[in-house]
């Protein structure tokens, strides 16, 4: 390489020289005098040499930024995509994908791409990762210890009886039976059970106390029924757990959020299995997906905020457990109850000691893709 800019260079002097090597006189047939040609050649070389430009196109790749090097340092181009938040048009009109405070449309050089093509038309493709814990975004509805049966009164509608108050030998009984209690009342007390702790408990007469027991036993059949309403479980055959059944609460938690300002738009090239995507703006437009399947542009009008949402679903049910224990503390039970098991209020379990009362649909650690485009706010006329 080095030899060719040489010869080059012995060419272009030779041509620079071309019209000192004549006749001083101005005479056209005197010979060229190699000595002075060599003098005059290391006289002006350097001066070329010193005088001369090179230009050297570098270019360098990696995985996120191309970089143009021209020579020209005032002017080096750098294109970078490494950022997940990305800005353009701002209030300067250049390249700018950091900080955008006003969109500026007016002198700027790029070129806004409705259809996010990835052409480097102004809308840039943009991904992050979300890693996300559904332990600290449930709560536990406590369903057994609601109160369903409080002095007496029954708590939810649906029961054609009055109270479950009861005279007594000269006492008023009035029942007090959370949720749990009830079904334990419903699944292992008969009248008999009733009959024993009446008997103990107020007296009276042995024929006396199994009449109210079986008058005790009969309410909590009708109120049954009644119980099942959303109030103490949702089925209304099954107390769940009885009969290996469970039942479910579903919330609801947000695990992205993405603003977005007038003039900016955007559309979900990948996201994970969610339950929806909502859309809430300033100006009061709201939408929402149905599935988490909704596509299109969204946001652009006006001031919006983007949530992908997931649900959490709690599964839960009434467990059998022993009521004496013969390596802690034994449950304690109502006075009027006498069996060897109780039915608990407890996340549901699909074995004697796994718990798996916590169900997700959405991964705790995944990517999302979407395509940010820069629109300009059509400003209809609303007559």
């Amino acid at each position: 390489m080095n030899y060719k800019a040489t010869l080059m260079a012995l060419v272009l002097v030779s041509s620079a020289l071309a019209g000192c090597t004549g006749d001083p006189d101005g005479g056209g047939g005197d010979e060229v005098d190699t000595d002075a040609l060599q003098d005059l050649f290391d006289e002006h070389f350097q001066d070329f040499i010193n005088n001369t430009t090179i230009t050297v196109n570098n270019h360098y790749y990696n995985n996120s930024t191309y970089v143009t090097d021209d020579g020209d340092y005032s002017s080096t181009t750098n294109v970078e995509y490494n950022n997940t938040t990305i800005n353009e048009g701002d209030e300067s009109s250049t390249n700018n994908y950091n900080n955008q405070t006003d969109n500026d449309y007016s002198s700027s050089s790029l070129n806004y791409s409705i259809n996010g093509s990835g052409d480097g038309s102004g809308s840039v493709v943009q991904a992050f990762r979300v890693v996300w814990n559904p332990d600290d975004r449930y709560e536990i509805t406590d369903y057994g210890a609601r109160d369903l049966v409080l002095n007496g009164t029954v708590q939810v509608a649906g029961w054609s009886g009055s109270e479950m108050s009861y005279q007594y030998n000269g006492h008023l009984i009035k029942l007090n039976l959370t949720c749990e209690e009830f079904v334990n009342a419903y699944l292992d007390t008969n009248y008999e059970d009733w009959a024993n702790w009446i008997f103990a408990d107020y007296g009276g007469s042995w024929s006396q106390a199994q009449q109210l027991g079986q008058s005790i036993r009969s309410d909590i059949n009708e109120v049954h029924s009644a119980a099942t309403d959303g109030y103490c479980w949702e089925d209304n055959y099954d107390i769940p757990g009885y009969q290996s059944s469970y039942e479910r609460d579903y919330q609801y938690t947000t695990v992205v959020e993405i603003p977005l300002s007038a003039g900016q738009a955007l559309d979900f090239m990948y996201i994970p299995n969610i339950h929806n995507i909502t859309l809430d703006c300033d100006g009061g437009h709201s939408s929402s997906s149905s599935n988490g399947t909704m596509y299109g542009l969204l946001g652009g009008f006006d001031d919006c905020t983007v949530r992908l949402n997931a649900e959490i679903q709690v599964w839960w049910e009434y467990d059998q457990t022993n009521v004496a224990n013969g390596t802690g503390p034994s449950l304690e039970t109502p006075p009027w109850f006498d069996g060897p098991y109780w039915y608990d209020f407890d996340l549901y379990r699909t074995s004697s000691t796994d718990y798996t009362g916590v169900y997700i649909s959405t991964p705790t650690d995944f990517l999302v893709y979407f395509t940010m485009h820069f629109v300009q706010v059509y400003e209809h006329d609303l007559e």
